[in-house]
């Protein structure tokens, strides 16, 4: 397997300042002079004073470049060649190419202007030096998981913010079901919700997944999660085929993953949403429920979930969104995924996520068992993942 490519500081200059001076940018000034940050000089004809450069992201890579009047870019790149991972080349939760330009439409065309939600402002998206890369403004603020410092109430207020623009989103409808493309892309006509996760959730089925899936679901477990699986598709294609109409999803919108106002709490800008769909409401719940309701504070899911649908309701969300089975799909699908998505950590006994692909299977059968997503089940993904996010209290 090819060794992960690292995106230095100087390559991520050089990749940028082109940009900017084709663009003729606001951030160019006229006089050449050297760029110095952590040590580094690089000389171009455009002065771009850069204060701090941040490494983020984990599927893409990426640089969070602070300049020295305190506004920011955001550069996201995907390494030219073989990925260490190659099952991170795909939409690791509903299938198919990530691509630097459908995001890119995402954040401007779809999610900024027709959910009007706040977004960055898009530079650039497409290939340079043979890597993807894909260019934003960065609006002022701090990332939701710096505002609640550990505060119960300060995460509560901004759930019931994220509620509302939930619901915002929720408000843009689509004709089909899938992933929403660029303009000039042929978009599958999926118009029954049924074949929709037929296509999200038969994926894991395929001849090149079975055998990762089985070395964790082993004996009747697999069967378990097949029958689950194809029980659910047949409940969605039957009892709810007249009543769906798409909707914009945004999906994984964890704590590192939106910025809020430093005062209030209220997001400031949504910029990771490469995984955006337009599907049933109570997919989305497939995230959130994972990643905010358990994913801050594990103590607290119920007050989470009840401040979520309080701003949801409170911006016209529907109540479809509280489909019991179908938010135990999505939050299969979200497992199922990341038991794939992990295996390679398996092999490596120095990894602090080589149990990881086991763990997410556990959880998956005891949500099967179960019946239902339990409010520790939503915890207990979070106790898994915190050696890495090191993002919630205990309380």
């Amino acid at each position: 397997m090819p060794e992960k490519i690292k995106l230095t500081d100087k390559q991520a200059l050089e990749y940028i300042i082109p940009i900017l001076e084709e663009k003729n940018h606001p951030y160019k000034n006229e006089e050449t002079k050297a760029l110095e940050d952590t040590g580094l000089i690089f000389t171009s004809s455009t002065s771009i004073e850069v204060h701090e450069m941040k490494d983020v992201g984990l599927t893409y890579q990426g640089k969070e470049i602070i300049l020295k009047d305190g506004s920011a870019l955001f550069l996201r790149w995907i390494q030219p060649g073989p990925h260490p991972n190659p099952l991170r080349r795909e939409d690791s939760y509903f299938g198919g190419e990530r691509s630097v330009e459908r995001e890119a439409h995402l954040i401007g065309n779809v999610v900024g202007k027709r959910a009007e939600l706040p977004t960055p402002k898009v530079i650039y998206a497409g290939h340079i030096k043979l890597s993807k890369i894909l260019l934003t403004e960065m609006p002022k603020g701090i990332r939701a998981i710096e505002f609640f410092k550990n505060s119960l109430e300060s995460f509560l207020t901004v759930v019931d913010f994220l509620g509302q623009d939930i619901a915002k989103a929720h408000s843009v409808k689509f004709d089909n079901f899938g992933p929403i493309l660029p303009p000039g892309r042929a978009q599958d006509k999926i118009e029954s919700f049924g074949q929709y996760l037929q296509n999200i959730m038969g994926r894991h089925l395929t001849d090149e997944n079975i055998d990762i899936l089985k070395k964790y679901f082993q004996g009747d477990n697999f069967d378990k999660l097949t029958k689950h699986i194809n029980d659910v598709i047949d409940y969605a294609e039957n009892e709810l085929k007249d009543e769906v109409e798409p909707c914009l999803i945004l999906y994984d919108q964890h704590p590192r993953n939106f910025k809020v106002d430093e005062k209030t709490g209220k997001p400031s800008a949504y910029y990771n949403l490469e995984y955006c769909q337009a599907a049933h409401p109570s997919i989305e719940l497939g995230a959130i429920g994972f990643q905010i309701f358990g994913g801050v504070f594990p103590g607290h899911v119920k007050e989470a979930r009840k401040a979520f649908m309080k701003g949801y309701k409170k911006a016209g969300g529907s109540d479809i969104i509280n489909d019991e089975k179908l938010e135990t799909i999505a939050a299969i699908n979200h497992l199922v995924s990341a038991v794939k998505n992990y295996d390679a950590d398996s092999k490596n006994e120095e990894s602090v996520k080589k149990t990881w692909s086991q763990d997410f299977a556990n959880l998956t059968l005891k949500i099967i068992a179960d019946g239902e997503v339990k409010n520790d089940s939503y915890a207990e993904f979070t106790h898994i993942i915190k050696p890495i996010t090191q993002q919630y209290t205990d309380k």
